[in-house]
Formats: structure tokens, C-alpha cells, sequence
């Protein structure tokens, strides 16, 4: 019964913010000029260029997994990495992130990455998705030096946050960690063979922020492409904005892929610099290239690298 009373609040609490989400729309751009949005014309160039920059950054992730892996002997020819990466990454959309992070370790497991492995580094990229994100967001506005329509307070709470989630990167205090939840969930200490070695963490960190780099850019090229005029501080502001909206996307576990939460920060983040009418197409653009960008990176997955074939064919 508490079980059951958990999962309907689970959902209520779901429906409730999701209801939220479009009233906070419906409220923004209940002034809006809709005949402005007709006018607005999209650069179908910079449009190309802009999913081929975020394809570019969704394909250097499984790199930075695999960076996580080699230390351990585990590391994986690139036709598993990749076909491993597309399958669990689709599983952002399943709420709860379970499908995502669980499904690489599933994945994993079966191409003979040892499970205590695969836990780790399939923890550590999840991690790193959140940590790559506000570090790219916190350089951008400590660069550009402004965040109009952010209160400062907040800007120094993402520098606070990120530098204590740096912290947690640091090899000695993230095999702490990690040796301290083994503890707790299997009473017994992981062992020194499992500990994370600082290239892995620093060099896999990398690989992400330069590819929370390009997926913020993708979308600093979608406002060029409906705005037209957009200077290197706001192109810049884009990306930031972007990443952290991103970043609690991914940290809000209920939605899935982040939907509607990313959306709804982009909206009143870029909504500081663009009109609302240019902001509406541009988040909705981005958001639209972001789940095509997923499908493409799956579908390419499955027909390239054949991992629906395998099961067929045993059968």
C-alpha cells in the first residue's frame, strides 16, 4: 500500500509540474505576436550546420565512456561502444533515468565488462553529464561577465556547485566515494583493483565539456539562423544558458530527457536577450533537433552497427 501511495504521488507530483510548465508558457507568450513568428525567417545553412555541430558532440560522449573503461582492461571496439551508448542513451526518455544509466551497465555486462566496472564508469559519465554541463555554462557567464535576467545570487550558486562537484572528481575523494556506497550497499569494502585513475576521470571530463561545447553551440547557431544578428557575447550567452538548463535537465530525474524542464530555462534565460518571438522558435527548434539528433544517433546505431540483428539471428 505504501508502495502504491508512492507511485501516485510520484505521478500527481509529475502531473503537477508538467501542468505548471505549460500555464508558465501559456502566461510568457500570452502577449506575443504571432504575426512576428510568420516573418521570422530561418537560415536553412546555419539550420545544417547547427544539427551537424550537435551530432558532432553527441558522437564524442561514448569516446569519454570508453577513456573510463581502458584503465580497467575493459575498454571496447567501437562498434560495441557505440552500439552500446545509442541503445542506453535513448533510454533518457523512460522517466526516472533508470533505462539510461541501467541499460549501459546491462549492455555492458553482456560484451564481458565486469558489472563492478561498468557500475562505476556507467555512474561516473552519468556524473559527468551534469558536472560537463554547469562547468561549460559557469566558464561561459564568468567569461562573457553578465547574465541578464539572472540574479547574480544564482550565477555565484552555479560557480559554488560546480566547483564542489569538481571537487567530488578529484581520483582520491571519487574512489572515497565510491568505495563508501559499496560499503553501505554491500557491507564490504570494492577493492583497490576498482579505483578510478586521474587520467580516466580528467581526460573523460574533457571529452564531455568539449562535447557540452558543441551541443550549446548547436543551439548559439540556431538563434543566428532565426534572429539573423547576434553578437559574439550573446552567442556565447546562448551556449551558457543552454548547458545549464541542460545540466538540471538532467539532474531532474521525473522528466524524461529533461523535457520541459531545459525548455522552460532556455525560454526565460534567452528571453533576456532575444524577443520572445524569436525565443519561442529558437527553443522550440533546439528542442525538436535535439530528440531528431537522438533518433538519428540510434537509428544510425542499429542499421550500421546491426545490435537488433544479433538477437534474430541466435534465435
Amino acid at each position: 500500500m505504501k508502495a502504491k501511495t508512492k507511485q501516485i504521488c510520484k505521478k500527481a507530483f509529475v502531473w503537477a509540474f508538467y501542468l505548471l510548465v505549460l500555464v508558465f508558457i501559456v502566461l510568457y507568450f500570452r502577449d506575443i505576436d504571432w504575426s512576428a513568428i510568420k516573418n521570422v525567417e530561418i537560415a536553412w545553412g546555419f539550420m545544417a550546420l547547427s544539427f551537424a555541430v550537435r551530432m558532432a558532440g553527441l558522437l564524442l560522449q561514448p569516446l569519454a565512456w570508453n577513456l573510463q573503461l581502458r584503465p580497467y582492461g575493459n575498454s571496447l571496439p567501437a562498434k560495441k561502444l557505440y552500439s552500446i551508448y545509442a541503445q542506453s542513451w535513448i533510454g533518457r526518455y523512460i522517466p526516472g533515468k533508470v533505462a539510461w544509466v541501467g541499460g549501459k551497465i546491462y549492455f555492458a555486462t553482456q560484451e564481458g565488462v565486469d558489472k563492478n566496472v561498468a557500475v562505476i564508469t556507467s555512474f561516473l559519465d552519468s556524473m559527468l553529464q551534469v558536472i560537463g554541463s554547469l562547468l561549460v555554462a559557469a566558464v561561459f557567464f564568468l567569461v562573457i561577465q553578465r547574465a541578464p535576467g539572472v540574479d547574480d545570487s544564482l550565477i555565484y550558486l552555479t560557480y559554488a556547485l560546480t566547483a564542489a562537484l569538481l571537487l567530488c572528481l578529484v581520483p582520491r575523494v571519487f574512489n572515497f566515494l565510491v568505495n563508501l556506497v559499496h560499503k553501505v550497499l554491500k557491507r564490504t569494502a570494492i577493492g583497490e583493483k576498482y579505483r578510478m585513475t586521474g587520467g580516466a576521470i580528467w581526460g573523460s571530463t574533457a571529452v564531455v565539456v568539449g562535447a557540452k561545447i558543441l551541443s550549446g553551440m548547436a543551439v548559439a547557431i540556431i538563434a543566428l539562423s532565426a534572429f539573423g544578428k547576434v553578437s559574439l557575447a550573446d552567442f556565447f550567452y546562448v551556449v551558457a544558458a543552454n548547458c545549464a538548463a541542460t545540466a538540471i535537465g538532467m539532474a531532474a530525474l521525473f522528466a524524461p530527457a529533461g523535457l520541459g524542464v531545459k525548455e522552460s530555462l532556455q525560454v526565460v534565460l534567452l528571453g533576456a536577450v532575444f524577443p520572445r518571438e524569436v525565443v519561442l522558435v529558437v527553443v522550440t527548434l533546439a528542442s525538436l533537433q535535439s530528440i531528431l539528433g537522438d533518433l538519428v544517433f540510434y537509428a544510425a546505431a542499429r542499421l550500421t552497427l546491426g545490435f537488433g540483428k544479433k538477437k534474430k539471428q541466435e534465435e
